[in-house]
């Protein structure tokens, strides 16, 4: 973990991961020479009495179950049956579009627990079904860089969670007195952007990050424990072009451009609900230099959504405050410790956000989007 999160204070991480306190005396050794001092959590204990209950509602059973297996295998044949049949009847929409569905569905159900670490107490297990991000088009190297190490540790903390910088395009928080050209109708035209989203991923930032290291940079520099998956990636990569690019001109004299469709639509479903899941009314986000209160920061960025059957399609990340607490638990069990963590929230007069429809969170969405939508001076 200290060499994966490369100098940061991994102290609050360490507990949400390992349900533990980090064992500071015992790595003594490899703390970084700084004149600012560990980052304990005033409330890690609160947290570790959750994270008691949680383990006793489970009885230890926090990695996937064997029924996960016979989902996980399924979403994948699918997506190689309707690989196939694209490739042998000339790409048709409806077939692009369908693969679009289940494209998302491998990013939400089986590459997102496999790079947290919590499909398996086997690494190598985790490893194989991580990389399919690489099979849909992504970079699971980029994801754990973007995902696990800024975005969970920094939740909606403003120049560090990399998924709450508008870029100059929208603004996603009040922090932000940035020049955002699309601020006035941003609660508008985000929806519409969002089909753009797979695309931007697939074809730009992930050939970026892949081929010239673009998060080795001062803001985010690029850990070197992940050098090692970067043939894998490269591998997959060239693999993905070659399927989706030399392919349809060599079967059918077809340029790619109904892959587009695919992206898109991936792309819209995963950007939907990442997107609601930390921007909506009520949301806080923090100043890097106060994001201090690890637990209740994670409560206070995110929210939960629905029930059984959406975790059921979308891999337990309606249950957003539950992964935020729990990243190392499948997400096969959110159904089961989500009420022990909105009755712990309400005993201990805790902040727990919670959408019964995809309706009313979208419209607490867009309330929140157009909030921000003008930067006023202090």
């Amino acid at each position: 973990m200290i060499s994966a999160f490369h100098g940061q204070d991994v102290s609050n991480t360490y507990v949400s991961i390992h349900l533990k306190t980090f064992p500071h005396e015992k790595f003594k050794s490899y703390r970084k020479e700084t004149s600012h001092p560990i980052t304990t959590d005033p409330k890690r204990d609160l947290f570790l009495q959750l994270a008691s209950r949680v383990k006793k509602v489970l009885k230890g059973r926090t990695f996937a179950p064997t029924y996960y297996y016979a989902k996980a295998c399924g979403i994948l044949l699918i997506y190689f049956i309707l690989e196939v049949l694209a490739h042998v009847n000339g790409y048709p929409i409806w077939n692009m579009i369908a693969l679009g569905f289940f494209g998302a569905s491998i990013g939400l159900n089986i590459q997102h627990d496999a790079n947290h670490g919590a499909i398996s107490r086997n690494a190598a297990i985790n490893f194989y079904f991580g990389v399919t991000q690489d099979l849909i088009g992504g970079s699971s190297c980029e994801w754990i860089i973007h995902h696990i190490v800024y975005h969970h540790p920094f939740c909606n903390t403003f120049d560090m969670d990399p998924d709450i910088d508008g870029h100059s395009m929208i603004r996603l928080t009040e922090l932000d007195s940035r020049f955002a050209f699309l601020a006035p109708i941003q609660h508008i035209v985000i929806w519409p952007i969002l089909f753009g989203y797979g695309i931007t991923k697939s074809c730009i930032e992930t050939i970026k990050n892949t081929l010239f290291f673009h998060f080795q940079s001062e803001k985010y520099p690029y850990p070197p424990q992940f050098k090692k998956r970067m043939p894998y990636t490269w591998m997959l990569k060239a693999l993905f072009w070659f399927r989706w690019i030399f392919l349809p001109y060599y079967l059918h004299k077809q340029y790619p451009w109904k892959v587009m469709f695919t992206l898109s639509v991936g792309g819209f479903y995963l950007g939907v609900f990442f997107i609601i899941s930390h921007n909506f009314d009520g949301v806080k986000t923090f100043e890097k230099s106060k994001h201090h209160n690890f637990f209740e920061n994670q409560l206070r960025g995110s929210s939960s959504l629905g029930g059984e059957v959406l975790s059921f399609v979308n891999g337990g990340l309606n249950y957003q405050i539950e992964h935020h607490l729990f990243p190392r638990i499948s997400h096969c069990h959110y159904t089961t410790i989500a009420p022990v963590v909105k009755q712990f929230c309400e005993e201990n007069d805790l902040v727990y956000n919670y959408f019964p429809t995809i309706l009313g969170n979208i419209m607490s969405s867009c309330k929140r989007f157009k909030s921000v939508s003008q930067f006023k001076s202090q």
